[in-house]
């Protein structure tokens, strides 16, 4: 029985062969798509499951209420955990957690490497994938690292007792490498750490940061195996508030509190909280793509139903003789059903192949995803292409084979029963089609436009021909400074303690009753000219002027806003409770942080030479590379056992114009993708419709019809569904794409007119020259070989 299905399914599949390969192209690349989307959210879900103890580990969090923002960092104050360590028994083990990048030399080559400080528990809490030796931290004089490194470090030879020396600024530590552990995946809390050493040699190389100093924060974790404990742990927390608030008067802490590490990662992201460790995908980068992967699949969907319910009527006879036989309606369901998971399985296969290059190219396309599409190993994959499998085939099939084996078989024999072309229910899944597919074409454009919009957006600063050097003290920056700038392709220098996207204070400054958190840079009276932000009102620093260093500021444009200032100039702040600052100028706005976050203010101070750890320096833009070679060459004159800590200052516009193309390729694929699925779909019902209406266009010819007026008659239809794809299309784009970007950007470019009707535009050509050549050759055709015919 089940051979006689098969058989009949593939005759029947084989006389449609070019309907069966659109559907199986559209969706095959829907299910392409899908695995993709699965493979990025499985990505995302799976931070940290390689951790055996994973469900009894907590990272202790400390949470902070300003004006009504609560702020959450996954740090609190260092002695706190070692006072935990000894009061709370509930707490089977407990480590801190400091990573601290730096410079190491092996033997005479210098390299940088991500260097944490943890205590000895750590290796006992966390799992780690041990490739040679035994690890045991109670040694503070060895170093454990992973493979990658131990490959950089020493290449073929065996890491084991090799000696890593660290360079400090007080001179050198040498290390024994006692171990070598695997290389953490990319969806790790701690992947960018690539070597641990004991706690204890973190006060050793910094010896400012001293023990009981509650003003010096790092990360700390605990293991409790007992979850019914957590809420007892975190009431006792509540003794070591007073310490910190005391400590830092300007920063009050309103609890601790523990976050599992299961999830921790994509709770960091989700809640903005900051930490020492690498946080879950942007919820846009989760969603996006499986808002993709479902549109693509509903219209290869659509496309599927729409298609088999037009060539049905091809087979009400065979559907009628087979009742008339004895056969039963189950069987008839049955075989139409299989024949829809065998289009469906053969979709599978090519969208296994396609999905063979896509998820390697998507892959590549972030420097924060590595998805690898393993079969044996994933069987949750498996599983998902499984279900995947039979959603597709039930939900784009079962419409067609309930309904027409329903029909009598006596009323199909006679031909009273037609069925088949369109029908109200296929005009409703092309409209459909129609609107998803506008929806992806206007998301196309509306990126593509905002790309533009932000890579024009005024961020405050000139940033193309600035590179920026940081020192550890002010000694180095003196000696290079005078070393570098007297070169013509520095056209201008800047010495500061903070430096805009790398070092900065916030802090709390009041003016009366009313207090707002700002972001404070010690610059030089150089640093707005060498970065080239524009006064708006009053005056620079003065050179040399104590006063100003004492009691002036300069603010952005943002903090006189919050303030509701109009006259800014010669308003007082209050710093720290006690210091009396006065503004002497005001800035544009400066966006700090690109446009990911809403804007921050930000106050300048003048800073004391001594503190100048920052080295600013301005070339032309056409120049910008040459003259960062030429500062890494004095560098290395001059620190020949230091690595180069140049950096152009508009990386991060660079990474953010990075996730801008890759952006606007993924909604330039879907709307690729999505126009091409809904113009097959139209042409195969546009197709079958002619077909059975071909008897109808001859008759119209013969009587005298032109071919313009059949072109009309038959286009109505099909207009009016466009023109009802259009108005839904729109609407749920300008709902749904501006919510897209809002997810992501603080600011971009809002939905115009212009994006709709580009896309409108667009999508009109395509399927006018889609439909009208269809229609145009039909209706061509010569009247005598259709009524010739039975």
């Amino acid at each position: 029985m089940w051979r006689n299905y098969f058989k009949i399914a593939f005759r029947s599949l084989w006389k449609s062969k070019s309907f069966v390969f659109i559907n199986v192209l559209g969706m095959g690349v829907a299910i392409a798509c899908c695995i993709v989307a699965y493979l990025n959210f499985e990505y995302n879900q799976k931070f940290d499951v390689e951790h055996v103890n994973a469900d009894q580990l907590y990272r202790i969090n400390s949470e902070r209420n300003f004006q009504g923002r609560i702020k959450k960092l996954g740090l609190i104050p260092r002695p706190m955990g070692e006072l935990l360590r000894t009061n709370i028994d509930d707490i089977e083990r407990l480590t801190h957690y400091r990573p601290w990048g730096g410079n190491v030399r092996i033997k005479d080559d210098l390299f940088t490497a991500d260097i944490s400080y943890v205590d000895p528990e750590f290796f006992e809490m966390f799992s780690f994938q041990v490739l040679k030796g035994i690890f045991n931290l109670e040694d503070r004089s060895t170093i454990y690292i992973n493979d990658a490194l131990a490959e950089k470090f020493f290449g073929d030879e065996d890491p084991l007792g090799q000696t890593i020396t660290q360079v400090l600024d007080s001179g050198v530590r040498d290390y024994t490498v006692a171990g070598v552990f695997r290389k953490k995946p990319s969806n790790s809390s701690f992947m960018f750490v690539e070597a641990y050493t004991h706690y204890e040699n973190f006060y050793r190389n910094y010896p400012k940061n001293e023990r009981g100093d509650w003003k010096s924060w790092n990360a700390t974790y605990i293991q409790v195996s007992d979850p019914d404990r957590i809420s007892t742990i975190e009431r006792q927390f509540a003794d070591y508030l007073e310490p910190q608030n005391k400590a830092k008067q300007d920063f009050q802490v309103t609890r601790y509190y523990l976050d599992p590490l299961p999830g921790m990662a994509v709770r960091e992201e989700a809640e903005d909280i900051d930490s020492y460790t690498r946080e879950g995908l942007p919820g846009a980068a989760v969603v996006g793509p499986l808002v993709m992967a479902v549109l693509i699949l509903l219209l290869a969907c659509f496309n599927f139903t729409n298609t088999s319910i037009a060539m049905s009527g091809r087979r009400l006879k065979e559907i009628g003789l087979r009742k008339v036989m004895g056969g039963l309606k189950t069987q008839l369901v049955i075989q139409f059903l299989l024949e829809n998971i065998l289009l469906c399985f053969m979709a599978m296969v090519f969208g296994l192949l396609i999905a063979e290059f896509l998820v390697p190219v998507y892959s590549q396309m972030w420097d924060f995803i590595d998805l690898e599409l393993q079969y044996i190993e994933n069987y949750n994959l498996l599983l998902f292409l499984f279900g995947l499998l039979l959603t597709t085939g039930i939900l784009a099939g079962s419409y067609p084979a309930f309904y027409i084996t329903k029909f009598q078989p006596a009323s199909i024999l006679k031909g009273t029963h037609k069925f088949g072309g369109t029908s109200p229910l296929t005009r409703s899944l092309l409209a459909l089609q129609l609107t998803i597919a506008l929806l992806a074409v206007i998301s196309s454009f509306a990126f593509i436009q905002n790309a533009q919009f932000q890579k024009d957006f005024d961020l405050g600063y000139e940033g193309d021909a600035i590179i920026h050097v940081g020192f550890n003290n002010y000694d180095d920056y003196e000696i290079y400074k005078n070393a570098v700038v007297g070169d013509p392709q520095v056209l201008d220098y800047s010495g500061s303690k903070h430096q805009l996207m790398e070092s900065l204070r916030n802090d709390p400054i009041k003016h009366e009753s009313v207090e707002h958190e700002v972001d404070i840079l010690n610059v030089d009276e150089n640093y707005l000219q060498t970065m080239n932000m524009r006064l708006q009102q009053g005056r620079n620093f003065k050179p040399e002027s104590e006063t100003d260093r004492m009691e002036s500021v300069i603010i952005s444009e943002e903090v006189a806003n919050l303030f509701g200032w109009t006259e800014p100039l010669g308003k007082q702040l209050i710093w720290m409770d006690t210091v009396q600052l006065y503004v002497i100028g005001v800035v544009d706005n400066i966006y700090t942080n690109a446009l990911w976050e809403p804007l921050e203010p930000v106050m300048f101070r003048y800073a004391k030479k001594e503190d100048y750890r920052f080295l600013t320096v301005r070339s032309n833009p056409s120049e910008v590379v040459e003259t960062n070679q030429y500062l890494e060459s004095k560098w290395k004159e001059i620190f020949p056992y230091k690595l180069y800590t140049g950096e152009y200052i508009n990386v991060e516009i660079s990474q953010a114009a990075d996730v801008n193309n890759n952006i606007v390729k993924m909604f330039s694929f879907l709307g690729v993708v999505a126009m091409m699925l809904a113009i097959s779909g139209l042409f195969t019902l546009v197709s079958l419709n002619l077909i059975k209406r071909i008897k109808e266009i001859a008759i119209r010819k013969v009587m005298g019809a032109s071919i313009g007026s059949i072109a009309t008659k038959m286009n109505q239809p099909f207009f009016i569904v466009m023109v009802i794809a259009f108005v839904l299309g729109s609407a749920a784009s300008y709902l749904l794409v501006g919510s897209l970007m809002d997810s992501i950007w603080a600011y971009h470019m809002d939905m115009n007119v212009t994006v709709f009707l580009l896309s409108g535009l667009a999508m009109l050509i395509v399927s006018v020259l889609t439909v009208g050549f269809k229609v145009f050759n039909t209706a061509s055709m010569n009247p005598v070989n259709a009524l010739r015919d039975e």
